[in-house]
């Protein structure tokens, strides 16, 4: 058995990361590349258990629900119908789960309806959905698919396009075996406080458009460009650079999320400015050889400094940098923004080790930015 690559080296891995951060990637590739048989292990590595559906043989029902009646009275309402889901929809009431469409494409627009509020409301009838499901698509060019139709703009823009690449080597080695054991693809596992760098990539997409107001939103009149930047897909990318942070994701695989959710001129533009983002350096600022001012103009790298000081803080924690770290945070910024500060302050507190203990002064800094706060705060 050959050596297992690394995941920034796997063909898909910007896809795997969409995934677990509430977006729903969805790869287009020839017909026999693998996709469905990939997602069943990546559902095992997650620890999910895999629903497989091909929507070409299911109907609208199946995802919005089948009215059924209610007497009057028997609840104390009025007489009603509900929309009752299928049997199945019940296990997604739990978490772990992961939901992968097939052959999406071929889905009659009026089935893809109530799958877009699967996606998007994360409900199937009156069953709500855990917001701990993975969803994934897949499908083949429309060239390729019987009765096929482009997707819908509405629905395009809910999704992460990327193209479908098969790992060869993967391939020609579970070829040789005679259970066929085709190994399993490496997957980025994205940890649970991705969420605490929305503060900083929220800050610093917003600043991009600011600047930059036509590609806030840009629609294409073509059914060939499927990714294009709206405020959603915006949103989207938010949590696609946060994953990207977390795993320490390459330049390759952050371009590929970006061109692969608001398309392939405002994404590589935004890397350009993420590049040539003129934040200052976090650990100077740790080592007191730089310091942070405030620019009531540039609330930005004021976000992006303290989620980036929580960062180093956490990767090599000592007394003194927290303390350092605190000062920028409840004086540097905190005498300016407070409300942006009690964002991140719980952060950095918590990127202590669970066996250390603040020191007076850290303490102090605490208190001190406490009792500034206006009445009523917390």
């Amino acid at each position: 058995m050959r050596s297992l690559i690394d995941w920034k080296r796997s063909p898909n891995a910007a896809g795997f990361l969409a995934m677990q951060v509430g977006c729903t990637p969805y790869w287009e590739s020839d017909p026999g590349q693998g996709k469905s048989t990939m997602m069943s292990q990546v559902a095992e590595i997650l620890k999910r258990e895999l629903y497989l559906f091909i929507g070409s043989i299911h109907a609208p029902e199946d995802f919005g629900g089948i009215p059924f009646p209610s007497m009057a009275g028997s609840d104390g309402l009025p007489a009603y119908f509900d929309m009752v889901p299928a049997k199945w929809a019940i296990r997604f009431a739990s978490p772990g789960a992961m939901c992968f469409f097939d052959e999406l494409p071929t889905v009659k627009p009026s089935v893809r309806a109530p799958i877009l509020s699967v996606l998007t409301e994360r409900k199937i009838g009156n069953q709500r959905l855990h917001q701990d499901t993975i969803f994934c698509a897949a499908g083949n060019p429309i060239h390729q698919c019987p009765d096929a139709s482009p997707l819908e703009k509405s629905f395009a823009n809910r999704l992460i396009h990327f193209k479908w690449k098969m790992d060869f080597e993967s391939f020609a080695e579970g070829l040789a075996t005679e259970d066929d054991q085709f190994p399993a693809p490496q997957v980025p596992i994205v940890s649970a406080d991705w969420r605490r760098l929305k503060v900083k990539y929220g800050a610093m997409i917003g600043a991009y458009l600011r600047r930059n107001p036509a590609d806030r939103t840009n629609v294409p009149n073509n059914d060939e460009e499927t990714s294009y930047p709206t405020y959603r897909s915006w949103t989207y990318l938010r949590n696609l650079m946060c994953a990207a942070e977390v795993t320490g994701a390459p330049a390759d695989v952050e371009a590929s999320l970006a061109e692969a959710t608001v398309g392939k001129t405002a994404g590589p533009n935004f890397l350009q400015f993420k590049t040539a983002y003129d934040l200052v350096d976090p650990e100077a600022v740790l080592l007191e050889k730089e310091q942070f001012k405030f620019d009531r103009k540039r609330i930005d790298l004021a976000a992006a400094m303290m989620v980036s000081l929580v960062s180093c803080v956490k990767a090599n924690y000592t007394p003194e940098r927290m303390e350092v770290a605190l000062k920028v945070v409840t004086v540097d910024i905190g005498s300016h923004a407070k409300d942006l500060v009690l964002s991140q302050l719980r952060h950095l507190i918590n990127a202590k080790p669970a066996s250390a203990t603040l020191t007076q002064k850290s303490m102090d800094l605490i208190k001190e930015f406490g009792k500034n706060l206006p009445k009523g705060g917390k």
